[in-house]
């Protein structure tokens, strides 16, 4: 079965050539195919002959020569974000916003109050390396490393750094997990899991609502457990307080969800909490899922059968904000219901990638004349769904955003503007890593880190 343990490697690899190739490959460009996957060599080839960093340097289409250091694979907090970069091997992770409960992870010598742009995550023996993926969740972030451990840091009051540890302004690793491929949080979420090498799931934190999926309800669990779910886990997606999965023979064969399920977010037709997981409603036909994504109390998926062009957006859970792009439902739905287009003439087509954010959510949309667009619906009061308005959609906007979406948070937007990593939104924190506090409603700066201001290794 299909997972995600090729991150470490193709995370060396152009974001847009492997967005593009993935997509065109599944089908969706019958024309593209052979171009994607001669993409997809030629940037393997790259990697070995030049290194992650000149390849990064050569990504055909940037408008702009890109300035080194490079965030890229980002994750939103509540008010404050993370990503990893690539100047140098090993790959390491900067943080930027708000650092209230030390989530900044770069020991409190500087920015104790936060700061508007990336510094470095330490830990107490120096800047943690070797990075694959970064999650950051509330007032927390937790990193997994190529040697299949897991640190986190920030807030540990409710167990989230996997802990008896109530805070911790560096990254501490986390007992007992050692074979960790991926790992998952949000903005809304005072928890976190990881999918295992052998396709099994552990999460540890807040657990109020039974959060953690392992048929146990209390305030908190300090130490991993495991979900009850089967040992063939693809994909995870966090909210405020439940949790979703894909899994199956194949990996991606059915939806389940757990946990709180107050607004209807588990999907499963009824409003009963859940301590262990539930298949989703069933969505016809369609027994194939991609693209999980979950929201502060909304989750969607991408689902296909048997056609992967015929892959189509289902939301379900909110909708107090129009979130779940299907204007005539008004409160929330229990069920999947399929996201409409624009016109509201039909559902939305060609998406490639699903990103929930607290009360609102986008799509990255390949259309068939090539490229890649965004376009996001829901709650828009700072400028998230990236319209240059401030006004709340019940469906994809029919502005188009001209980049790869990257990731979204509690009310802040990131994606790839060629010259760099470029975030929307709220920004009360600097939780755009521009290097301001105002809101942006629209496309702009870039996210900087500090070897952007001071110069290279300043934080180290």
């Amino acid at each position: 079965m299909p997972y995600p343990i090729s991150l470490t490697f193709f995370e060396r690899v152009s974001t847009a050539t492997l967005r593009a190739a993935s997509l065109a490959v599944r089908g969706h460009h019958s024309v593209g195919r052979c171009r994607a996957l001669l993409q997809i060599v030629a940037a393997i080839s790259c990697l070995f002959l030049f290194g992650a960093t000149d390849l990064a340097l050569a990504k055909s289409g940037d408008p702009v020569p890109i300035v080194w250091p490079q965030p890229t694979y980002p994750s939103m907090g509540d008010n404050f974000g993370c990503a990893l970069t690539f100047t140098s091997t090993p790959v390491r992770v900067y943080c930027w916003g708000s650092n209230d409960s030390g989530q900044l992870g770069n020991s409190s010598r500087r920015y104790s109050m936060g700061t508007s742009y990336g510094v470095l995550v330490q830990t107490a023996s120096g800047p943690l390396t070797k990075v694959r993926q970064v999650a950051a969740g509330y007032r927390h972030a937790c990193a997994a490393i190529d040697d299949g451990t897991v640190w986190c840091w920030g807030s540990g009051a409710l167990g989230q750094l996997g802990s008896s540890v109530s805070g911790s302004s560096v990254a501490l690793q986390v007992p007992g997990i050692s074979t960790a491929v991926g790992i998952s949080s949000s903005a809304q979420s005072s928890f976190t899991c990881a999918i295992l090498r052998d396709g099994s799931v552990k999460c540890w934190g807040a657990n109020d609502s039974g959060q953690l999926g392992n048929g146990t309800r209390a305030t908190a669990q300090a130490t991993p457990v495991t979900v009850s779910l089967p040992s063939n886990v693809e994909s995870l997606a966090l909210g405020q307080a439940f949790a979703c999965a894909t899994y199956g023979e194949f990996g991606h064969d059915s939806t389940a969800c757990w946990g709180n399920n107050a607004i209807g977010q588990l999907g499963n037709g009824t409003y009963d909490l859940s301590t262990t997981p539930v298949d989703v409603l069933s969505l016809g036909n369609r027994t194939s899922f991609s693209s999980l994504t979950a929201g502060a109390f909304h989750a969607c998926v991408l689902s296909y059968n048997p056609d992967p062009s015929d892959e189509e957006p289902f939301c379900w859970g909110d909708n107090s904000a129009g979130q779940l792009g299907f204007p005539s439902i008004v409160g929330n739905a229990n069920y999947p219901v399929l996201v409409q287009n624009t016109a509201l003439s039909g559902n939305l087509k060609d998406v490639n990638n699903l990103y929930a954010g607290g009360r609102y959510t986008c799509a990255e949309i390949f259309p068939s004349a090539g490229g890649a667009e965004g376009t996001c619906w829901g709650d828009n009061s700072h400028g998230q769904l990236g319209d240059g308005t401030t006004t709340a959609e019940t469906h994809p906007t029919s502005t188009r955003l001209s980049t790869y979406l990257s990731t979204v948070g509690g009310a802040q937007t990131c994606g790839d503007i060629g010259s760099g990593l470029s975030c929307w939104g709220r920004n009360s924190q600097g939780q755009l890593g521009d290097g301001t506090t105002s809101d942006r409603i629209a496309l702009g700066a870039r996210v900087l880190i500090d070897d952007d201001i001071f110069g290279t290794g300043m934080d180290e």
